[in-house]
């Protein structure tokens, strides 16, 4: 968890190094709640009453990193560069 505080740091300063960063944790975001949501789901196997609260934040978190993920990947395959650190709105 550190990690992903000195990325954001990182992006918040413009940096580049941390526009390379993003994806990385993006991705280790991804696979560490999946892997949280998995062990959720199946304690009510060995006797555990499921959190179905847990669960549902879960879902809502990989939901939400698999959105950035794919909107951080969309970018760079459009831009055939890095995404910029500060995100751009348009219509504002």
């Amino acid at each position: 968890m550190p990690a992903l505080a000195l990325i954001v740091s990182l992006l918040l300063r413009n940096r580049p190094f941390g526009n390379i960063l993003a994806g990385v944790a993006l991705l280790k975001t991804l696979t560490l709640i999946v892997s949280i949501l998995i062990g959720e789901s199946i304690t009510p196997l060995y006797g555990t009453p499921a959190n179905y609260d847990m669960i549902g934040i879960y879902s809502a978190v990989i939901i939400f990193t698999l959105v950035l993920t794919i909107m951080y990947l969309h970018s760079y395959k459009k831009n055939g560069q890095l995404p910029a650190a500060t995100p751009r709105i348009h219509g504002i």
